[in-house]
């Protein structure tokens, strides 16, 4: 992933801001006809084919698919000869995350014991970017093994406002 988030990095420096949106939607729109396609994959990156007609194979694809798009074809073409191209799904996933970050969007999971009315859903997505100052993607999952409480996941990060959580940690101080 590190190698990917490289490539993403550079490119999404090299782009003005109004490019963003659409070059991520070309990444992720090739990166997956590109993993679907065991035969593309296999043509594009097969040693026994010459980098000249992979790269020609290639270009004439990317042009199809982007309307000429010069950074994005010039992209696959260095994925390509750094026989990279394998990586197109990671770099598209690290470029959206440089977008999400340039947007200030954050990407939230919430848990809750019970299904949150649009009302309450609406209440916590006002609470949170009141709070954050930024845009906030969520996903609303129902947990039923939580006895109340809702639990946040923002990366790696996980902000536990559970009952459960709370009965855990007056365990954990009546046990000391």
């Amino acid at each position: 992933m590190k190698v990917a988030k490289r490539y993403a990095r550079a490119l999404f420096d090299s782009l003005s801001s109004d490019r963003y949106i659409p070059m991520r939607s070309l990444l992720n729109s090739f990166s997956e006809l590109f993993l679907e396609s065991s035969d593309m994959e296999l043509a594009l990156t097969s040693p026994s084919y010459p980098l000249s007609q992979r790269e020609a194979a290639l270009s004439s694809l990317a042009d199809k698919v982007s309307g000429g798009d010069k950074d994005f074809i010039g992209l696959l073409k260095l994925l390509l000869r750094n026989k990279r191209l394998n990586i197109i799904k990671e770099v598209a996933i690290s470029f959206s995350l440089f977008v999400d970050q340039y947007q200030r969007l954050i990407n939230l999971t919430i848990e809750t014991a019970t299904p949150l009315s649009e009302d309450e859903k609406k209440s916590a997505l006002d609470q949170i970017r009141r709070s954050l100052g930024s845009t906030a993607e969520v996903t609303w999952n129902v947990d039923e093994s939580l006895l109340g409480g809702a639990r946040i996941k923002l990366g790696d990060v996980v902000l536990d406002n559970s009952i459960d959580k709370a009965l855990k940690d007056v365990e954990r101080v009546l046990m000391t």
